[in-house]
């Protein structure tokens, strides 16, 4: 059997947690554009840029929220204390974990 070593691989699940605090930074960065421009708008086209700011708004709150989980999750995985309970979104926090571990290995 070949060893691989027992250190441990932190890079991964940082990773994990970089790209989501990437793509919530850029979510939350593009929402002032989105309420400039529904401002400047008038006609019929109004409805829509308003629509399109709200949406962009809760995306943002919701990238917020998958943040804070993987942080925490993030965080149990580096110290070694992940339990054996818990939500739908950890647990995919864990499979994307796995993800760039399998993707690391290919």
């Amino acid at each position: 059997m070949v060893s691989r070593g027992n250190g441990r691989v932190v890079w991964r699940p940082v990773a994990v947690w970089a790209s989501v605090t990437v793509g919530g930074a850029g979510a939350g960065l593009a929402v002032p554009g989105t309420w400039r421009a529904a401002g400047a708008s008038a006609g019929p086209g109004a409805v829509a840029d308003v629509l399109v700011a709200t949406c962009a708004t809760v995306l943002a709150l919701a990238l917020g929220w998958l943040w804070t989980i993987t942080s925490v999750t993030v965080a149990g995985v580096l110290t070694g204390r992940v339990g054996t309970r818990g939500g739908a979104t950890r647990r995919l926090v864990l499979v994307a974990c796995g993800a760039a571990v399998l993707a690391g290995a290919g």
